[in-house]
This record gives C-alpha cells, sequence and structure tokens, in this order.
C-alpha cells in the first residue's frame, strides 16, 4: 500500500469509512529517525500520521508508516487541521491501517526527527527531543510516544 510523494496527502479513515473524517493528518513524510543507536532512515511512501483531535489515536503518540494516497478532495477542514496545514493547501484523502495488534518496544530511543512538512510550512522540519521518545514497532508501522510535556501543534515538535 506504499506510494510515493504521500506526503502531499492528508485526511484519512483507518477504518476506511469515507462518511467519518477523523482529526488524522498525515503531516509530513521523507522521516528520518536520529535514535541512541542507529539512524533510521523510513521507506518512501510513509507518512507522518498524527490525530488532531486526540480521537482516534490519541494525542501522546505519532505514527509513521505506509500511506495509500488518492485523487479524492479531502473536504472541508476543521479549524484545527487547517491551522496545521493552512486554509490555501487543497488537501487529499489518503488512507492508513495503523495497527491496532501488539506493539513492540524498538531497542532504541529517538533522540530527533526530521521529515518533510506539508502545507503552508512546508519544508524539511527537525526536532530534537529534550528526553529521548519511545520508539515501538508493529508490522511495518512505527509509534513514538512522545515524553512528557511534549506534543506536536502546527509549529511542529514542542517540548
Amino acid at each position: 500500500m506504499s506510494r510515493a510523494h504521500a506526503w502531499h496527502q492528508l485526511q484519512s479513515s483507518p477504518a476506511r469509512a469515507p462518511d467519518r473524517a477523523p482529526g488524522l493528518l498525515v503531516l509530513g513524510g521523507e522521516i528520518d529517525l536520529y535514535t541512541t543507536g542507529r539512524p533510521l532512515v523510513l521507506r518512501t511512501g510513509y507518512g507522518l500520521v498524527i490525530d488532531v483531535d486526540g480521537d482516534t489515536l490519541g494525542k501522546t503518540s505519532v505514527f509513521m508508516g505506509p500511506i495509500e494516497t488518492t485523487d479524492e478532495p479531502a473536504g472541508e477542514l476543521s479549524s484545527e487541521m487547517l491551522s496545521y496545514v493552512g486554509s490555501e493547501y487543497e488537501a487529499q484523502k489518503a488512507f492508513v491501517d495503523v495497527p491496532t495488534s501488539k506493539w513492540n518496544p524498538h531497542p532504541y530511543d529517538v533522540v530527533e526527527i526530521i521529515y518533510f512538512r506539508v502545507g503552508w510550512y512546508s519544508d524539511d522540519w527537525k526536532h530534537r527531543f529534550r528526553v529521548p521518545a519511545r520508539l515501538s514497532t508493529s508490522g511495518n508501522w512505527y509509534r513514538l510516544d512522545l515524553p512528557r510535556g511534549c506534543r506536536v501543534t502546527p509549529r511542529g515538535f514542542v517540548d
């Protein structure tokens, strides 16, 4: 289900229900993770997925994995989602299948993340965590549990 250029897409439903638009946002792609061990360069077509509302995946973790893009417009975005990408961004739907099965701890924690951001703030972004962030895996997905006090805002990771 990986697609190149997935970082240019946004909004998805893990259940693939087109009538329900959860606050999932593919914030970016081209993700590099610098860890307490060796660096991880994630595959092309992987997206950085956040839950803007916190209703589907929660607000204390970000997810990175394969994104299935579409050419279908995402429709009207909430004002909070627009604060992440800007009102001029032409969002398109993408499907994400974030695992619900067991997450396994990765041997290394993440000390810095670098990613390409879409929308109004389109550019390479990076964040160095004050406290290393815990990384877990499930299938071909990664979950980054944000350290206490860290969150993702329209201006990026903040801690």
